[in-house]
């Protein structure tokens, strides 16, 4: 952590800018992820309740 909290401080303005962006976007690509297995899940749960 104090190497990464180092380096992230080193890095210029306009590269941390990028950095904190491509990582907002990672967030939300996991929390769709997350949803549409959560979603396929209760599917198939649902699925075989009905059998």
């Amino acid at each position: 952590m104090l190497s990464a909290s180092y380096l992230f401080g080193r890095l210029g303005a306009k590269a941390r800018g990028w950095l904190l962006r491509g990582a907002a976007v990672f967030v939300i690509a996991l929390g769709i992820s997350t949803l549409w297995q959560g979603i396929r899940f209760y599917d198939v749960m649902r699925n075989l309740a009905n059998w």
